[in-house]
């Protein structure tokens, strides 16, 4: 009798540890653990900034106005004009060269490096002015896309239209992470003024929404790493080893209670 009990409460010991290591493993999946879900809670965002302009970038500039013929020759739109680099540079867009200048039909060369898409829409309209009544400035940048790799559904570079994504955007266009990512161990990697910044992010925790780097900037790659049960799916003997020890934990433990 006493040693079917012992057998009995190692049964159930070892059944209340395999729960145990699955509920850790389970909340291990949860993101923003910190946070209390009985109630609302509200954070000022605070933490957007505008995209700043460097060089290589590329922006779509387009001008109108109450005069379409005289807007035709900023915009080099008008049918029959000849063809000339201006020409093929705003209808592909505007490329900042390495000294932060794009070269625009009329106004000539314009510096827009360390500019917001709205401190160069204030600076142009002056600019318009001379030459067009009310002009009207639209101005995006085309080319802005970030980089999404490691342990995610469907890594890749994705184009962001409106110049605007967040971290949780990021991840959600590459199709969530994976169930073996470690949701504490992202890495953001971010190239500016000639200097390459490697930023830590957590999700477990709520905090990392309002980290300046949250939003995204043009070209960033957010990569995430993979935990260690990633490494057990990739090698047949990682993925078979835990259930063999256990086996054999459980038939050790059987064996010497039925032996005494």
């Amino acid at each position: 009798m006493k040693k079917e009990l012992s057998l009995n409460l190692s049964i159930i010991c070892l059944f209340l540890v395999a729960i145990g290591t699955s509920c850790k493993s389970s909340r291990s999946l949860v993101y923003f653990q910190d946070v209390d879900r009985s109630k609302i809670q509200t954070q000022t965002i605070d933490n957007y900034n505008a995209s700043v302009v460097q060089p290589g970038d590329v922006l779509q500039i387009s001008v109108s106005s109450a005069n379409p013929t005289a807007t035709a020759a900023f915009n080099n739109s008008s049918t029959g004009a000849p063809t000339t680099k201006e020409t093929t540079s705003a209808s592909q867009g505007y490329l900042v060269d390495d000294a932060g200048m794009i070269k625009m039909p009329v106004l000539g060369n314009i510096k827009v490096a360390g500019s917001t898409a709205a401190q160069i829409h204030d600076l142009l309209i002056p600019k318009y002015a001379p030459y067009l009544k009310d002009a009207f400035v639209n101005i995006q940048l085309s080319n802005f896309k970030i980089s999404v790799l490691g342990d995610v559904a469907h890594p890749g570079v994705f184009d962001v239209p409106n110049s605007r994504i967040n971290v949780l955007e990021a991840l959600s266009r590459s199709g969530d992470l994976a169930a073996t990512a470690n949701r504490d161990g992202l890495v953001l990697i971010r190239e500016v003024a000639g200097e390459r910044k490697i930023i830590p992010l957590d999700l477990t925790n709520s905090s990392v929404m309002q980290s300046p780097y949250y939003y995204l900037k043009n070209n960033d790659v957010l990569y995430v790493e993979p935990g260690k049960a990633k490494y057990a799916t990739v090698s047949p003997t990682s993925r078979t080893l835990p259930i063999v020890l256990s086996i054999v934990s459980v038939l050790t433990i059987i064996f010497a209670l039925t032996k005494n």
